[in-house]
């Protein structure tokens, strides 16, 4: 079986969509299925490893690269037996729509975010804070035409996108969940290796991402500024993506410039995360990302105490203290709170260490291919 695999975002290898896309393509090799990767650039995935571009340029981008990615689409349509198409989130489901009409091939979609289930106040209240970032995605999800779900089957990342889809109108017979797979990490490298040996030597939280809005590093920074423990140190392992100018002001602002550090450089994710106190991820917003977010998907792989923010996306993942402990996003006194638990109770963090690994092996045993692509 040939199968079409499309992604909108070639560009940038450390966001969750590529993490997400290139681990469903290696798991396709591996059930002895024949992949065509392709974007809306054509066959030759750019990837790279580590890019600095403007968030608002960079969504702007995958927003009028949709129509080049439906050309693509009808390119390769008599190529192969099935399209499967990683869209990121409802608002793109269209897109599928249109394929489907244009190429009358089987057509799969990957919906890999969700619907943030946002008043339209509460929308115009993230815009005014970061126009660039949250205005273009609110104009996204205004003006992108409802999906008739004329695919032949919909793949949901958690139960919460089923859900979601279900209600949007997805027939249940089309609907599928299957946790983002994972690509396979490769040798630690000698830099990430060093990094790993100086968290070891003293007690270091960690986040691991983009410096976008939604992200919540300035609940971060907040939080860890009133941590009553002089002897904690703070990584920020940027990805490259978002505004790290706005990062370095409010460590100044906050006189954190000497606990606080920042590595401007890709890292072996799971060598920097085992000897890591927790790794933090406040985001403030669910748009945006994997449901549930690839960097997620990977701390649990290693095995690292998680502190999140409430969403719906996380719910099936246990309760608070079990694989992870989750905070309101944008309550800054509450992640205190839980950062200061980290540091108190070593033990309980170890045990939620053994959770985690055995969450992930739930998470990610694999579906049937074969069976899923009919």
């Amino acid at each position: 079986m040939r199968i079409g695999l499309g992604t909108l975002q070639d560009e940038f290898a450390l966001s969750g969509e590529f993490q997400a896309f290139r681990g469903w393509a290696e798991a396709l090799a591996a059930a002895g299925l024949e992949a065509r990767l392709f974007s809306p650039r054509g066959e030759r995935l750019r990837g790279h490893p580590y890019l600095r571009v403007p968030a608002g340029e960079f969504v702007l981008r995958k927003v009028f690269e949709q129509w080049s990615f439906l050309d693509r689409c009808e390119l390769l349509a008599g190529e192969v037996d099935a399209l499967h198409l990683f869209l990121p989130s409802p608002y793109f489901l269209w897109i599928g729509d249109r394929i489907k009409r244009r190429t009358g091939r089987p057509v799969l979609v990957t919906c890999l975010g969700e619907d943030p289930d946002l008043t339209h106040r509460q929308w115009l209240a993230l815009c005014r804070r970061a126009p660039r970032f949250h205005a273009v995605r609110y104009a996204a999800r205004l003006l992108s035409p409802a999906s008739r779900f004329l695919c032949d089957r919909y793949i949901a990342g958690s139960d919460h996108v089923a859900g979601q889809l279900r209600r949007a109108g997805c027939p249940q017979a089309k609907l599928a969940v299957a946790c983002p797979r994972l690509p396979a990490e490769p040798a630690p490298d000698e830099r990430s290796l060093r990094l790993a040996r100086e968290l070891a030597e003293r007690p270091t939280f960690l986040y691991v991402g983009h410096f976008l809005p939604n992200k919540g590093v300035d609940v971060l920074l907040t939080a860890f500024a009133g941590l009553a423990a002089p002897e904690a140190a703070l990584l920020l392992v940027w990805s490259g993506l978002g505004d790290l100018a706005a990062v370095r002001r409010q460590l100044r602002a906050l006189a954190l410039t000497e606990r606080v550090r920042i590595v401007e450089h890709p890292v072996h994710r799971s060598t920097v995360f085992v000897p890591a106190r927790a790794l933090v991820l406040p985001f403030t917003s669910s748009f945006g990302q994997v449901s549930p977010p690839v960097v997620l998907l990977e701390a649990l792989r290693a095995g690292v105490p998680l502190l999140v923010s409430r969403s719906p996306s996380l719910d099936g993942l246990g309760p608070d203290g079990e694989a992870l402990w989750r905070a309101a996003p944008g309550d800054w006194r509450g992640l205190r709170a839980l950062m200061e638990l980290v540091l108190r109770e070593p033990e309980r963090t170890e045990r939620m260490r053994r959770a985690q690994r055995r969450l992930y092996g739930r998470l990610a045993a694999a579906p049937d291919l074969k069976e899923l692509y009919g």
